[in-house]
């Protein structure tokens, strides 16, 4: 009788049937992801100082979002003939109505052929923007040109860089 008993519990033990334990039960949840479009960023129109005389003392020229240059420091002479003096301008797209960050150069960037430095970058943004509702925006950057005492004529150039990241 007892090894029937013990038979009994064994076949019950693995016929699958449990007893005190409720039905299984499922949940469901929605997953979901979003891509957004790729932010870009290209230079529409290259930053210029303009035509610029220099002078006997080492000399700052800056211009800013309007296009307006200024001697800030020393005796340099802002000539109104050949190239206007221009503000960077950048184009962005991205996704519409999405925040993004904005660096400038922190340090100097040098001009080919010269000592002259460009410092103080800056963005009429600031440091954070929203693109559109079309997923557009215009970024103006201006600067400082740093002049040497009598420095050489010629055309200087350089390339600075500005990023954009969305927050």
């Amino acid at each position: 009788m007892k090894n029937l008993f013990l038979i009994a519990i064994i076949v019950l033990g693995f016929s699958g049937v449990s007893f005190g334990v409720g039905p299984l039960v499922t949940g469901t949840s929605a997953a979901s992801a979003t891509i957004m479009a790729t932010l870009t960023i290209a230079n529409s129109i290259p930053l210029n100082f303009g035509v610029i005389s220099a002078g006997t003392l080492a000399s700052t020229v800056s211009i800013g979002g309007l296009d307006v240059r200024n001697v800030a420091t020393g005796d340099a002479a802002l000539l109104s003939f050949g190239a206007p003096a221009k503000t960077g301008v950048f184009a962005i797209t991205g996704t519409p109505n999405a925040a993004f960050s904005i660096t400038v150069p922190a340090g100097p960037v040098a001009l080919t052929g010269t000592t002259m430095t460009i410092t103080g970058f800056t963005s009429d943004l600031g440091t954070t923007s929203t693109l559109s509702a079309t997923g557009t925006q215009t970024l103006k950057v201006g600067g400082i040109l740093n002049v040497g005492i009598n420095q050489a004529a010629g055309t200087f150039s350089g390339n600075y860089d500005v990023t954009v990241n969305y927050n």
